[in-house]
């Protein structure tokens, strides 16, 4: 057995950006100049990060940007080496959505405190954080599909870890070591846990084994451990054969999430919704088998549109260690694109400069075009592939994130076209007789409590500054930096509690209205 170590995770979802504003020239420069990166295998990777050097060196925070020199990088490291050039002491590592690939060692030996990955990680490599022994938590994108071997053997600081969910796989000795591992999260996809997987993780008193995992290898579990398991699986032959105490959570591991119903009708274009009502630890995701229904979920309720005529078996599944199904009915009526398009409001009316992020929602793995009928007034682009997103995508295949922006006043159309599918929405741009404002960045963040988030405000059409406020003054606290042009500098604490949440706004002087532009999370870590 190797030697034991210690483990701390905790669930964080942020991209924390701590920036210094002076000029947009500057700021790139600090920025490019903080990392080497060189094609591998035909993609660019990070390959080192200058932790010591001017840009990082007081930064508690290292956020890997999408591009660097305007190339996109989508892995971190070679393969060869790990990629911190002073260990990257006390640092958190944020990494963006284009990464896919954490490469073999890219963090190993080093003394980072947190990582967190946006989801689009596809893998992550051979040792690629083994000997970590600094990291006290990690959170994983479910975008992940592989785990390399021994990958977190050693982080002796590492207290939970909750595995993707896409996860399919646990290999051999990949959490070996982590004596401080206190709890672990296996999700429903797992169907095998290498040899020696948690071997060494001395704090480990308990692990709920999902039904689906047909294989658990030689010294997988430390034998003082309970395992609980169901009826016949392969857990409960493990504990048998390795005198582990069982705990037997039934035949069937249904009971365990209750629905309001076990049928439900819609028609086509028209909406229906359930409960959960019993979700293990509170949380639970939904799939669907037919693309005649779309499904959204909120809270304890889960709505269901109709798409088109048909059925549909809806699985609620509650924390990957419970299931329950409904059936649902899809009667004629509407039309059979409703739905191709989900968005939170059918129009959108703001000022120019303004920017707004729409969803599609489709059935195919061609990327649905997005046009504008006048692009002088609102300029569009295709802005991510959120199809790894479960959240996202409802009962479809696959999510696209567009960006649309305010470039003058008038009024124009959006058109996403899928195939032999269309849908639209209008959009009313103003000029604001008191100016606009809009944020840079203009998607939802979070922050550890205790730590600052920066942003910008581009102001046009007027010299007056914004108010700058956040909705709820215990959550955070604002500081303004300074300016530079029109470009407004603030500084966002982050003092309420984990979990917390609250608006960004701005509003001008003279105006009436306030506008929401983003959202911020005090992170769980």
């Amino acid at each position: 057995m190797r030697r034991a170590k210690k483990l701390l995770s905790l669930a964080l979802s942020a991209v924390l950006a701590v920036t210094a504003f002076t000029s947009t020239v500057a700021y790139a420069a600090k920025i490019d100049e903080a990392y080497e990166i060189k094609k591998v295998d035909g993609k660019y990777a990070v390959i080192t990060i200058y932790d010591s050097g001017d840009y990082y060196r007081s930064k508690s925070s290292i956020s890997i940007p999408n591009k660097i020199d305007s190339r996109t990088v989508t892995r971190i490291g070679d393969g060869s080496s790990a990629v911190l050039d002073n260990g990257g002491s006390d640092k958190n590592i944020y990494l963006p959505d284009s990464i896919d690939l954490i490469a073999d060692g890219a963090f190993e030996g080093t003394d980072i405190k947190r990582i967190s990955m946006e989801e689009g990680v596809k893998e992550i490599g051979e040792r690629a954080f083994a000997g970590a022994d600094e990291m006290t938590s990690v959170t994983f994108a479910n975008s992940i599909t592989k785990i390399g071997l021994e990958a977190f053997s050693g982080c002796s600081s590492l207290r939970s870890a909750s595995l993707p969910t896409s996860l399919t796989k646990i290999p051999d000795n990949a959490f070996e070591g982590c004596s401080d591992l206190r709890s672990v999260t296996i999700g429903s996809a797992v169907t095998s846990i290498g040899d020696s997987a948690f071997e060494g993780c001395d704090e480990l008193d308990e692990v709920t084994i999902p039904p689906n995992v047909t294989r658990i290898g030689y010294d997988a579990f430390e034998d003082f451990i309970t395992i609980k398991g169901y009826t016949g699986s392969a857990a409960e032959k493990y504990a048998k054969e390795n005198d582990i105490d069982f705990v037997n959570l039934g035949n069937s591991y249904s009971a365990a999430v209750r629905l309001s119903v076990s049928s439900l009708s819609v028609a086509v274009g028209a909406t229906n919704s359930f409960t959960v009502t019993n979700p293990t630890n509170g949380s639970y995701s939904v799939s669907s088998n037919s693309s005649a229904v779309s499904v959204t979920q909120s809270g304890s309720t889960i709505t269901v549109r109709g798409v088109s005529a048909g059925s549909a078996t809806l699985t609620v599944t509650s924390s990957g260690l419970a299931s329950a199904t409904v059936a649902v009915t899809v009667g004629s009526g509407g039309s059979s694109n409703s739905g191709v398009l989900s968005l939170d409001t059918s129009s959108y009316s703001f000022n120019v400069g303004n920017v707004y992020y729409p969803l599609a929602r489709v059935n195919s793995s061609a990327t649905p075009t997005c046009t504008s009928s006048n692009p002088n007034v609102v300029a569009v682009k295709f802005q991510a592939d959120r199809s790894n997103r479960a959240d996202l995508k409802g009962g479809y295949t696959n999510a696209y994130l567009y960006q649309i922006q305010g470039k003058s006043a008038g009024t124009a159309t959006i058109t996403i076209t899928s195939g032999a599918y269309t849908a639209s929405f209008p959009v009313t741009v103003s000029t604001s007789p008191n100016g606009s404002a809009f944020c840079n960045p203009s998607v939802n963040f979070g922050v550890y409590k205790g730590s600052y988030y920066d942003v910008q405000m581009t102001v046009t059409g007027t010299n007056n500054a914004p108010s700058f406020t956040v909705g709820n003054g215990k959550v955070f606290k604002t500081q303004y930096l300074g300016k530079n042009g029109n470009v407004y500098s603030y500084r966002v604490w982050a003092i309420g509690n984990k979990g917390e949440k609250t608006g960004l706004y701005t509003q001008m002087p003279g105006d009436s209205k306030v506008v929401l532009h983003c959202e911020g999370q005090i992170a769980y870590g």
